[in-house]
């Protein structure tokens, strides 16, 4: 069998063999022609990536910037990774470290909390930890993807951000990941950088420190470094110590007490099989004031100054939390936190933001960069059996009003399209892993970003639903 699976130039290794053995046990369900077709596409999809990352890279080969400016008062050290000792990922395409600046009360957070809050992000987005941790008392777990003289600039601005905010310092264990192609640059070199600056605007911080990175570090970034969003979620997800983890991005801001109102919650839940637990997610207008309650953000929402989550970029992501039924229920706002209604139907690729048991399934690092990364992993828990539960009156927040222009540039597009080619192995795999798969309808290939309603919350297209097991 194995000698007929040698396809045109390409030659299978350890990794290939076991994707052919895990793909051998569902020939029933797909024709010869799918199969080939399916291993093919996987092939040609990792040996691009590879392409990708170490011609561009070998060829704009970067030196340390050197600036002149503010005094660098103090030049920290406070990582603690030894590259020689990370990690690879399972088909050695990234490298990782673990915990290489925990928070002073990380552990004794994880022992007083049940949930830890997972993210991940790179440099640019370091400064949103500050208001997340304001909003969130409790241990939070983030891998940082870093390239380059990224390396130094992400320990110097951690070191400013726990200097500056004491939430910070206590409560974030920092873990880094990075591509061995564009390997960390530890050395200072001749960096100016006064990280003992004002605290009042972290934001306005960052930026001053981004204008150190070499412009072609930026190109790279920009147009041509694949971003292990899955790999860099698992890492995070990981490495909380908890029994249950909260995974968002790094740009979503949990409402106020959060951590403390769903830990009344999960010490009573009385989950009789597998729950995730659903938070609404609000984009909201960058001139409003954080909304502090429920009630502030449906005021929002009717005032159009606020949206759910990616609704003018990829409305199936987030269309059966059913934000409608949420808003309705007006008279939660000062309860605690509870069960608002079931997702009893799922439209397309749902992609929520949700609290669970740290053991549900891993994201699939198979799908690098955007398109298909966080719904693939929900796919899988509803052919689990999961039980997906929309909680009130907690929700999160991201800043600003999305739309696709800004968001899916061509390189993002060519992401997309290279991890649909992915869809057709992942789902023969999901279907041969778990039974409930017969309730799944025929769902697209392709995620149509431009799919948008004028009224999406009111109504569930009838052509691609499936039915959820439900909790009494």
């Amino acid at each position: 069998m194995l000698k007929k699976c040698k396809l045109g130039r390409y030659r299978f290794g350890y990794m290939s063999i076991l994707v052919i053995l895990s793909t051998v046990t569902m020939i029933y369900q797909m024709n010869k022609f799918e199969l080939v077709t399916s291993l093919i596409s996987q092939l040609n999809y990792k040996t691009e990536l590879q392409d990708i990352q170490r011609k561009e890279f070998s060829s704009h080969a970067l030196n340390p910037v050197k600036t002149a400016g503010r005094q660098l008062k103090n030049k920290p050290n406070i990582f603690n990774a030894n590259l020689t000792l990370s990690q690879w990922d399972s088909r050695h395409l990234f490298k990782f470290l673990d915990s290489v600046l925990s928070g002073d009360k990380f552990v004794e957070l994880s022992n007083k909390y049940d949930v830890c809050l997972a993210t991940q992000g790179s440099l640019e987005k370091l400064h949103s930890l500050v208001s997340v941790t304001e909003n969130w008392s409790g241990p939070v777990s983030v891998s940082v993807f870093t390239a380059g003289e990224e390396f130094i600039l992400t320990e110097l601005y951690i070191a400013y951000m726990r200097q500056c905010f004491p939430q910070i310092r206590d409560r974030i264990s920092f873990h880094l990941a990075y591509s061995p192609d564009y390997p960390p640059i530890k050395d200072h070199h001749n960096l100016t950088f006064n990280y003992e600056q004002s605290c009042n605007n972290p934001e306005a911080v960052l930026s001053d420190l981004l204008e150190h990175r070499n412009p072609k570090t930026v190109e790279l970034i920009s147009n041509k470094l694949l971003y292990p969003q899955n790999h860099l979620r698992n890492h995070a997800r990981r490495n909380c110590q908890t029994k249950y983890v909260y995974l968002t991005d790094i740009d979503i801001i949990p409402s106020t007490g959060m951590a403390d109102n769903l830990q009344e919650f999960l010490r009573q839940s009385r989950c009789e099989k597998l729950c995730a637990y659903v938070i609404p997610v609000y984009e909201i207008d960058k001139n409003v004031s954080f909304p502090q309650n429920k009630y502030q953000i449906t005021n929002f929402a009717k005032e159009g100054l606020a949206r759910p989550f990616h609704q003018m970029i990829y409305v199936n992501g987030h269309y059966s939390t059913n934000y409608k039924m949420w808003e309705d229920n007006t008279r939660d706002v000062q309860d605690a936190v509870h069960v608002n209604h079931n997702v009893t139907k799922c439209a397309g690729w749902y992609e929520p933001f949700y609290v669970a048991h740290a053991a549900t399934p891993d994201f699939d690092e198979r799908f690098i960069g955007y398109g298909f990364t966080r719904n693939t992993q929900v796919y899988e828990m509803i052919a689990a059996g999961y039980q997906f539960q929309v909680l009130s009156p907690i929700f999160s927040c991201h800043w600003g009003l999305q739309n696709i222009t800004e968001v899916y540039n061509p390189w993002r597009k060519k992401q997309v399209f290279m991890n649909s080619r992915l869809i057709t192995t992942f789902k023969s795999e999901i279907d041969a892993r778990h039974r409930n798969v017969a309730q799944f309808p025929a769902l697209p290939l392709h995620a149509d970003s431009r799919q948008t309603r004028s009224d999406w919350r009111t109504q569930i297209p009838a052509t691609q639903t499936l039915e959820l097991g439900r909790i009494p």
